[in-house]
């Protein structure tokens, strides 16, 4: 006796023909690839490095990130990426006050400079995070323009003023002399 097809085995035989012609169909379709993509963030970064006059215009948080460790490491300064999503974050707001030409600036004033605030080899991306920001940018702004950018500048001595004479000094009982 013939088995009669039932509406489930008519179901399962439509499913299986519509899963064979969408796996031919990617197959059969230029540029398709299996698998992951292959795209680098850091590869798109080195071509943009490579023309950095003509596309530093062009620089995305997650480039200033790579221009950052890229920089280090021309100072001598081994710098590895800790937290790529919280440097990246910290670029992107700082991409809103300011421009990629000018974050590259101060960078580059950063690690090639003579300043002496910081200290290169412990330096990371969060001391743009401080109140070291519009001094860095400033001093940044006259390295590059090569004005008057003293590095070692310091604040003058305050003059130590007492409220006491040679002369007023009078030693009493109970008194701070």
């Amino acid at each position: 006796m013939l088995k009669k097809p039932s509406l489930y085995d008519d179901f399962k035989d439509a499913r299986r023909e519509v899963n064979n012609n969408s796996s031919t169909q990617k197959d059969k379709t230029p540029g398709y690839k299996k698998g992951y993509s292959s795209y680098n963030p850091y590869e798109v970064f080195s071509k943009k490095y490579m023309d950095f006059e003509n596309t530093v215009d062009t620089f995305n948080a997650r480039d200033l990130m790579f221009y950052f460790r890229e920089t280090a490491r021309k100072a001598g300064i081994k710098y590895v990426i800790p937290s790529m999503q919280k440097d990246t974050s910290l670029f992107k707001r700082m991409l809103n006050d300011y421009t990629p030409a000018e974050i590259c600036l101060m960078i580059r004033f950063i690690f090639e400079s003579d300043q002496v605030y910081f200290v290169k080899k412990s330096t990371t991306p969060g001391i743009f995070t401080t109140r070291w920001l519009n001094t860095i940018y400033n001093d940044a702004q006259l390295w590059d323009a090569g004005e008057d950018y003293l590095p070692c500048r310091k604040k003058p001595a305050r003059k130590l003023v007492r409220e006491y004479t040679e002369d007023n000094i009078k030693p009493g009982v109970g008194k701070w002399v």
